[in-house]
């Protein structure tokens, strides 16, 4: 049988801690127990096959960076083809200064951490409040604070859509 043809991925990129479900579209996906996702030759996670034109591929723990993803058919040869996964290095978060702001918002919030520098936009969420991360440079960035009532909130930085640091 001819090896399965890879069109396209969804998402293409992923945190390196992996547990992502990617959704890979193409062609000649067999329902067989040797239909597999293979990470840059490096990591292989069983594929959930949905139709022959589509299967899901758990991301697996991976380092920081661009892979290819290939997937095996019945005879337990890689696809030819391959889409490009990029794994994000995690966020590590330091400190946020101020710790209090005024309820009008408009305070200007200084965050230290790690990996700021990355594919995807930064955004600070205040509660559920999303606010634009400026980032100064791979271990330094700013948010504004929105307006909000009196009281605690919850502070997120995440990249994209996926919440990768909590406080």
């Amino acid at each position: 049988a001819a090896p399965p043809v890879i069109i396209s991925a969804n998402p293409n990129s992923v945190p390196e801690m992996g547990g992502i479900n990617i959704f890979v579209n193409g062609f000649r996906f067999v329902n067989h127990r040797a239909l597999m996702c293979n990470f840059g030759g490096l990591a292989t996670t069983k594929a959930l096959w949905i139709s022959t034109s589509r299967i899901s591929c758990p991301s697996p723990v991976h380092v920081p960076g661009t892979t290819k993803l290939r997937v095996t058919s019945t005879n337990l040869q890689l696809s030819e083809t391959f889409v490009e996964v990029t794994f994000e290095a995690m966020i590590g978060l330091h400190s946020v200064a101020p710790l209090r702001a005024v309820e009008t918002g408009g305070t200007l919030v200084d965050i230290r951490g790690t990996n700021f520098v990355g594919p995807g936009d930064l955004y600070c969420a205040f509660g559920s409040v999303r606010s634009v991360a400026v980032v100064l440079n791979s271990t330094a960035l700013q948010c504004v604070t929105p307006v909000h009532r009196v009281g605690e909130v919850s502070f997120k930085l995440a990249r994209g859509r996926l919440a990768l640091t909590n406080t």
